[in-house]
């Protein structure tokens, strides 16, 4: 008797409490359960999917042997991502997310598929949360975060494993910056706290994140809120201090590498380049522009891709009335501010991932404009929800089926080459691909096509590549002369002086290759890893782990 009566004293006040919160959020849960099943229902098979060998091979594949505890930890924190001479990338949280799967499933690809799809999941959620502190409505938030869901320029970032890295800053820098707006409503301390842990964890993240303090003083700015002086203070000294704690880690992890970018290149040559790029992804958010898996500035119109900017504006025109234009110049503001730091680096190609953060912007333009058109034309709310059905199921569609094309290296390459041509990066995948399947003759072929279309940037990579493809032959002869062609074209490239190396170590000549690699270290004094392997040789140490690798970014 005395249990039954403790039993009923627990279970009742808990099945009360369970039915006032399910009564009260509903509609969230509905929601949430809702997304979870479509994301699940589009990218669940990805778990089946396998390595493509764009950066994947170098960020998990080739650091699996070194993953192999949590105490690895401290050297990912302090190491480039891509531990090259010439990386410019700090991202330990992405790749201690990496060192978690391989924890958990050893190095098999699947799981790091799985992953990306949770975090997308979660990602999801974030957006329904993030208009709902914007004071966007409950339906228009689930509308946003359903389409951002599935929509198809964001597949490459959950179905491509690197592709994380942008899925993690949108994690990050969506929940720094709800803390923001909630700090700036009830001048909490602690939110101002969450809001810059959440901003750190997104620098370490990807570089980008740099420019989220540049959103909020717009945001403060465009939405006249008032923040009392000591907010304001704590506010500044708060994410002054992660600001130059992630500068200080960033220097101390790539002070010994090689910067090759000038500030020119990064924003006076690059110019016509980001003002392209800028409409061209534009495009692409509103499904205007073909959704291409390499893209290069050439595939891209240079008139066609105003057509979609310019037809938004014109629609923002004939509905002034009724729109917000302070929602409208934040959309532009985030989706422009969180694409330019893909504009600095020297290359040329638009890859889709990148709008995987930017696209909330897009959503915030769009979904105001629509807004502002149901007021206009008093649109019924059954029309609205037929129209967002149809369309949610067109681009579940259209993500599923491009989904496969990063189902494997052979799925990848062969669609991209199909789609790019001309391009020289595809042009020398497509000859790894080939030498690794042993046909080396195809493997030739593609790499002097990919030295023909090559650009200044790109060929003393592709020479490398090509002088392994003939070390695979046994053509030691055609293999140093194009590790000789690398090491002219690029002095302070490590792969060229290494591969020279081990050529003549293949051969025998143990002296020529200890001269090869003293050469290389006085020009380049601060690789580690040819003064590893000097060191080897000269200790008549064997490396059969060594590996020539053509990387691609």
């Amino acid at each position: 008797m005395h249990v039954e009566k403790i039993s009923y004293f627990l279970y009742n006040p808990l099945m009360n409490y369970t039915k006032t919160f399910l009564d009260k959020y509903k509609f969230e849960i509905l929601s949430f359960a809702f997304i979870f099943i479509l994301i699940f229902a589009v990218y669940f098979h990805c778990s089946n999917f396998d390595f493509i060998h764009l950066d994947d091979t170098v960020l998990i594949q080739n650091k699996v042997q070194d993953m192999e505890s949590i105490s690895s930890v401290k050297n990912l924190i302090f190491s480039s991502v891509f531990d090259g001479m010439r990386d410019k990338f700090y991202r330990p949280v992405l790749t201690i997310t990496f060192l978690a799967d391989t924890l958990i499933c050893g190095g098999e690809p699947g799981f790091y598929h799985y992953s990306n799809v949770l975090w997308h999941t979660f990602t999801a959620f974030l957006v329904f949360m993030l208009f709902i502190t914007m004071k966007y409505s409950k339906n228009t938030s689930f509308a946003a975060a359903a389409i951002f869901a599935v929509h198809p320029a964001l597949v490459s970032a959950v179905a491509w494993i690197p592709g994380r890295n942008d899925i993690l800053l949108a994690v990050f820098s969506i929940l720094s910056f709800i803390f923001f707006i909630r700090q700036t409503e009830n001048n909490k301390f602690s939110d101002i706290i969450l809001s810059v842990l959440f901003f750190t964890l997104a620098l370490f993240t990807k570089e980008t994140a740099v420019m989220l303090p540049i959103i909020y003083i717009l945001y403060t700015l465009l939405y006249g809120i008032k923040i009392s002086k000591k907010n304001t203070l704590q506010t500044v000294i708060s994410f002054s201090i992660a600001l130059f704690l992630y500068a200080g880690f960033r220097h101390v992890v790539l002070s010994e590498g090689i910067q090759s970018i000038t500030l020119y290149e990064m924003i006076i040559k690059n110019m016509p380049t980001s003002f392209k790029a800028t409409f061209w992804y534009f495009g692409v958010a509103g499904l205007t522009e073909k959704i291409l898996l390499y893209p290069h500035i050439t595939n891209i119109s240079s008139v066609k891709i105003l057509y979609p900017a310019a037809f938004t504006a014109l629609l923002c025109v004939l509905l002034r009335k009724h729109c917000n234009f302070k929602h409208i110049l934040f959309g532009i503001a985030w989706f422009i501010f969180f694409l330019l730091p893909t504009y600095v680096m020297p290359e040329k190609n638009f890859y889709t991932h990148r709008l995987y953060l930017p696209m909330l912007g897009y959503f915030i333009i769009i979904f105001e404009i629509l807004r502002a058109f149901k007021k206009k034309y008093a649109v019924n709310i059954n029309v609205f929800l037929i129209f967002l059905a149809l369309l949610i199921t067109a681009m579940s569609l259209k993500s599923y089926k491009q989904t496969f094309y990063y189902k494997d290296r052979a799925s990848f390459w062969l669609q991209a080459i199909a789609e790019n041509p001309g391009s020289s990066k595809i042009n020398a995948a497509i000859s790894v691909y080939y030498a690794d399947t042993g046909d080396f003759d195809k493997a030739e072929q593609y790499a002097l096509t990919a030295l023909k279309y090559a650009e200044n940037t790109n060929i003393p990579r592709i020479l490398v590549q090509s002088a392994e493809i003939y070390y695979r032959k046994n053509d030691m002869e055609k293999s140093k002369e194009y590790f000789r062609k690398a090491v002219e074209a690029d002095k302070f490239r490590e792969s060229g002086y290494l591969g020279l190396s081990r050529v003549y170590e293949n051969e025998n000549n143990k002296e020529m290759s200890i001269k090869i690699l003293e050469d290389a270290y006085e020009v380049i004094p601060q690789s580690k890893a040819i003064k590893k392997r000097l060191d080897n040789l000269k200790e008549g140490k064997k490396e059969f782990s060594y590996v020539i690798s053509f990387k691609l970014k």
